[in-house]
């Protein structure tokens, strides 16, 4: 329910504040809409809940990224956006087929050497993105 709400809350400023002059007329019909589809979804929508608002809370950092990444000017941002991407196609998966995460969950997991190995690859692409804030995205 946490995640829900924050991206609802999130979805909601990200509408607010976009400039759509298609829908400028009813905007704020399509925001009380999309409020009460996010109540409704915390509601009425129990199975996997935390799933699903972890996937809208994923595709949501994602657009965050690539907003981000479409002003520094280098190369380097194509690993900023194959990451965002990444993040949408999990957040569509996990929308639509949400045990699909427990079930990725227990394959990492489900031997020591195999949790190892997904660990480290995931510290190394952790340490390319600091080093890439540190140096390629420096001054942007």
């Amino acid at each position: 329910m946490l995640f829900m709400g924050i991206s609802t809350i999130w979805f909601l400023y990200n509408f607010k504040n976009e400039n759509i002059a298609d829908f400028e007329s009813v905007k704020r019909y399509m925001l009380m809409g999309f409020l009460i589809i996010g109540l409704g979804a915390m509601i009425y929508v129990r199975d996997f809940l935390a799933v699903r608002g972890l996937a809208v809370f994923v595709m949501l950092l994602a657009h965050t990224m690539v907003e981000s990444a479409r002003w520094a000017e280098t190369p380097w941002r194509l690993v900023i956006i194959v990451l965002a991407y990444t993040y949408v196609l999990c957040g569509i998966v996990w929308t639509i087929q949400p045990y699909r995460l427990r079930d990725w969950f227990h394959w990492a997991s489900a031997s020591p050497k195999r949790f190892q190995s997904l660990v480290f690859g995931r510290l190394a692409f952790g340490v390319l993105l600091i080093v890439l804030g540190l140096t390629a995205y420096r001054g942007q």
